[in-house]
């Protein structure tokens, strides 16, 4: 089973009391911190973690129990989150080989907006106090019952 991205990614900032950013380990390259400095999932900024002011982990919090998926065998990685951002990445890339057509340049800022969208709430999401006292995330079975009902739903296990 893989690592869920929720334990991989490290919340940083560039300079000592700036902004902070969502960062994720870069996929081929060991040792470097892909940051997503323009907040929009594009993760274009690369870094070293000693060149940076703070790195951080992000804690499972009890606020992702509804995204955590990745308890499924085989896929790497299940949340909600980062299927949405694989099948918006994907869409992207199928959309700009043929960007040259009106009515796709259409569609891809469409998606391209969509992207930054879905980028500024992951940062929101991860960079904001939360309204209300959260507690380290804990296994239950409520989630493994909710995990079981939607890959039902889904068709990736027997009823």
């Amino acid at each position: 089973m893989t690592e869920s991205i929720y334990k991989q990614t490290k919340l940083v900032r560039l300079t000592p009391g700036g902004e902070w950013y969502v960062a994720i380990p870069h996929p081929e390259r060991p040792n470097i911190l892909a940051v997503d400095t323009g907040k929009n999932l594009t993760f274009a900024a690369e870094f070293e973690p000693a060149t940076l002011a703070t790195v951080q982990p992000v804690l499972a919090l009890n606020r992702f129990v509804d995204l955590r998926l990745e308890f499924i065998p085989g896929l790497l990685e299940g949340s909600a989150f980062n299927l949405l951002a694989n099948a918006l990445y994907q869409a992207i890339g199928d959309v700009q080989q043929q960007a040259t057509n009106p009515r796709n340049q259409l569609i891809l800022l469409t998606l391209l907006a969509l992207q930054a969208a879905l980028g500024q709430s992951l940062h929101q999401a991860l960079t904001t106090s939360p309204a209300r006292e959260e507690t380290l995330y804990a296994e239950h079975d409520f989630i493994a019952q909710g995990l079981q009902a939607r890959l039902i739903r889904a068709n990736w296990g027997s009823p």
